[in-house]
């Protein structure tokens, strides 16, 4: 289990574990009175969909701030 937000008294967390592994923990969620809700069903798909939408970005040549501006140590 990936644990994606920080632990807060009371609060929610997000957690990430593998697909085939939803049977066991939803019940286990439930069991204890949580309230689990699915928020992303394939992270590896939402992945590979933001590197295509950035690979696209790059490929127009049209910088879209500065997270596309790269200095190495020399600059």
């Amino acid at each position: 289990i990936d644990i994606w937000n920080e632990l807060r008294r009371n609060g929610s967390v997000h957690i990430m574990f593998d697909q085939q592994k939803q049977s066991q923990f939803m019940p286990l969620f439930h069991s204890l009175n949580m309230k689990p809700t699915l928020l992303i069903n394939d992270v590896q798909k939402v992945l590979e969909n933001e590197e295509q939408t950035l690979q696209a970005h790059a490929r127009s040549g049209v910088p879209r701030g500065i997270q596309d501006t790269f200095h190495n140590y020399e600059q």
